[in-house]
């Protein structure tokens, strides 16, 4: 069934599973002849599991024509290190023809680029674009977020991150953003219960494993912080944690 198979691709991507995503395009191709969009699928696939350099073959004939190639070239030469020809590639899908999700997803990756690299100002209007193109859509909510927690406007940041997980309830990243939008507006009543759904979904996860004792800390649960920072001191110090611990106060 084409259109089962193609919702069971696209639901694949949207969560990261770009081999798995890649294994119902090989199902859809062997059923029929292979199409435009299906190159696309596939492209967006192979990218998500690091293999720029087919993403950008399969992506870059229509780059110019596409907004959707667009996003996915301009990805794929950012994941090669070449910034130069993801701006390049994002410039030419801001001006080619696409439906509004497909160009709200190419600014917000463009958004996302910028903010990636501390360029505050150049993502400006690339999250406007996607918040005028397609509000409501996680892409769009998060580059709202992540630029308004960048700006301190706390209080946007926590409703931009919050309403990704009125749709996406285990969002680990939305549920990281909006624990410290709120951390920083002091409402812990609202981060416990995003802590205690980011532990069960990611029970070995450091990042809540720390966010639950800075919540005991908080609360001068001292004991309950050395006992759960002792259990879990490995995973602390894997690489890419330069968390601080909480001080006693």
């Amino acid at each position: 069934d084409r259109e089962a198979l193609m919702l069971l691709a696209r639901v694949h991507l949207a969560m990261g599973n770009g081999a798995e995503a890649e294994a119902a395009l090989d199902r859809l191709e062997a059923a029929g002849e292979p199409d435009a969009e299906l190159a696309l699928l596939r492209a967006e696939a192979l990218l998500q599991q690091g293999d720029a350099a087919a993403a950008l073959a399969l992506a870059r004939p229509r780059a110019g024509s596409d907004a959707a190639a667009a996003r996915i070239a301009a990805l794929a030469h950012a994941t090669a290190g070449d910034d130069a020809a993801a701006l390049a590639a994002f410039a030419a899908g801001a001006d080619a023809p696409g439906a509004d999700i497909d160009r709200a997803r190419l600014f917000a990756a463009l958004a996302s680029f910028h903010l990636d690299r501390d360029q505050l100002e150049a993502a400006r209007p690339a999250v406007a674009e996607a918040q005028r193109l397609a509000p409501t859509r996680i892409e769009t909510l998060f580059v709202t977020g992540r630029l308004a927690e960048r700006d301190a406007d706390l209080d946007l940041a926590s409703r931009a991150f919050l309403a990704i997980l009125d749709v996406a309830p285990l969002d680990r990243p939305a549920m990281l953003g909006a624990a410290a939008a709120l951390g920083g507006l002091e409402r812990y009543d609202l981060i416990r219960p995003l802590v205690e759904r980011g532990r069960g979904a990611y029970p070995g996860d450091p990042d809540f494993i720390y966010l639950e004792a800075r919540l005991a800390a908080h609360e001068g649960q001292w004991p309950a912080v050395r006992d759960l920072l002792q259990q879990h001191e490995p995973a602390l110090r894997e690489p890419g944690g330069d968390r601080d611990l909480p001080a006693q106060s």
